[in-house]
């Protein structure tokens, strides 16, 4: 179930209003329903469940531009401000920590 309301939330552009529409609920309906099952009310998950997908979008080399457009931002610039609060770094310095990181592990073993 989990796939799928990731799946839902992201073609809908983590709008509570939309989802609440393609599945053909009210949103008060779905907020309790959401609440009781999964322990945090909707527009809360689709935060997080964004910030999610944008840090995997990052981890498999994307520009913070196109994560930003391919996530529903209007703007890059909410989007970096939104992952910094998030992640505590702005996208950028994510996936050069990530590099060095990946970087440092294949000299570990041997493979660079």
């Amino acid at each position: 179930m989990n796939q799928c309301l990731e799946r839902v939330a992201y073609s809908h552009g983590y709008r509570v209003s939309d989802v609440c529409k393609a599945m053909g609920c009210s949103a008060r309906y779905f907020y309790n329903v959401f609440l009781r099952d999964v322990g945090l009310s909707p527009k809360l998950w689709m935060k997080f469940e964004r910030m999610v997908v944008a840090r995997r979008k990052l981890d498999g080399g994307l520009d913070a531009k196109v994560v930003a457009k391919e996530i529903g931002f209007k703007s890059v610039h909410t989007f970096r401000r939104e992952f910094q609060l998030f992640h505590l770094s702005s996208p950028e310095s994510y996936q050069d920590i990530r590099q060095k990181s990946n970087d440092f592990m294949y000299f570990i073993r041997g493979e660079k």
